[in-house]
């Protein structure tokens, strides 16, 4: 599938693979990875939902739970000039 979406989408983002370079892949690091989760994971960039019989309050509450933690707004300028 990924040849499929790279022969229709070519340069757009969508045509990249969803795995990335192999190459790429064997650079990562931990601190790479955590710097990542730093600048993306953070409240104004995540939207939690709840689908079928969730009761409202406790979705509120597992979500302070879990997510309550995070940073609200991003610690950096994110650049989207990609």
């Amino acid at each position: 599938m990924e040849s499929v979406y790279h022969n229709i989408y070519k340069d757009h983002m969508i045509g990249q693979p969803i795995l990335g370079e192999i190459d790429n892949i064997f650079e990562i690091n931990r601190n790479m990875v955590v710097d990542f989760h730093n600048t993306n994971y953070f409240g104004e960039n995540i939207v939690i939902c709840g689908a079928g019989q969730v009761n409202h309050n406790e979705l509120v509450e597992a979500a302070e739970k879990y997510f309550g933690s995070l940073k609200s707004k991003a610690p950096k300028a994110i650049n989207n000039t990609h």
